[in-house]
C-alpha cells in the first residue's frame, strides 16, 4: 500500500478520482499508526468511507448511525492539459 501511496503522490490523478485517493490514504494513516483499534480510530475511517461516491452499505449505516460522514472536499480545477497520447 505504501508503494501506491508514493506512486500517486508522484503522479496525482487529475479528477475526482483525487479527492477519492486523499480520503484513502487518510484512512490509511489511521490504520499505519494503529487508531482504528480505538472506537474514536474507527468512528473516523467510517465517517471517510461515508463521504466517498460509493458510501456505506445498509448494515454499517445502521451500525454506526451515530457517526456522521465527513464533508466532501471540493475538486480543485486543475489546469493541466491532459494529452490523449
Amino acid at each position: 500500500m505504501i508503494s501506491v501511496i508514493k506512486h500517486f503522490d508522484n503522479y496525482p490523478l487529475l479528477s475526482e478520482k483525487h479527492i477519492d485517493y486523499e480520503l484513502l490514504k487518510k484512512a490509511f494513516d489511521i490504520i499505519y499508526n494503529k487508531e482504528h483499534l480505538t472506537q474514536d480510530g474507527l468512528n473516523k475511517i467510517i465517517a471517510l468511507k461515508a463521504c466517498l461516491k460509493r458510501g456505506l452499505s445498509y448494515d454499517i449505516t445502521i451500525a454506526f448511525s451515530d457517526v456522521l460522514p465527513i464533508d466532501r472536499p471540493a475538486v480543485n480545477n486543475f489546469n493541466v492539459k491532459i494529452d490523449p497520447q
